[in-house]
């Protein structure tokens, strides 16, 4: 049996290659971050709060990063997920303790304005990430200067 490849109608995304790593090895399962909360309304203020903090929210996402590379690595080379979502969830339990399933009922407590500022805070960090992990030309940016490539 022969194996076909299928060309893209799209040029590809990203030159940051594809890393697949197993999940009891990713730091954020082994933190919790998919479990569910042990007390809701808690953690959904505290995501809220985290969230809507923008210094702050920056900074937990850069330390996610650095404190759980491995789970970074697996999700942040994946260009088929919501790679910004991802970084809120993790930042958001690194920093504050809210899993995921409490940072996405906060998420729609946001104004748009609050979620606008959020998502750049994922841009700069996703797209400091991809330069330091093998795309110098930013897959995530055109070269305007921080417009998302849809």
């Amino acid at each position: 049996m022969t194996l076909t490849t299928t060309t893209r109608r799209y040029p590809a995304v990203s030159k940051v290659p594809r890393v697949y790593r197993p999940y009891w090895q990713w730091e954020d399962w082994n933190a919790g971050l998919y479990k569910a909360p042990w007390d809701l309304t808690a953690e959904v203020i505290a995501a809220r709060e985290l969230l809507t903090s923008p210094q702050r929210l920056e900074n937990a996402m850069r330390a996610v990063v650095d404190a759980w590379p491995l789970a970074a690595e697996h999700q942040l080379s994946n260009m088929e997920q919501n790679r910004r979502a991802w970084l809120g969830w993790a930042a958001c339990k690194h920093a504050a303790g809210a899993t995921a399933v409490a940072t996405r009922a906060a998420w729609p407590q946001l104004t748009d304005d609050e979620r606008d500022i959020a998502n750049a805070c994922a841009f700069r960090v996703i797209r400091d990430w991809e330069e330091d992990n093998g795309d110098s030309q930013g897959s995530l940016f055109n070269k305007d200067g921080g417009t998302w490539d849809a």
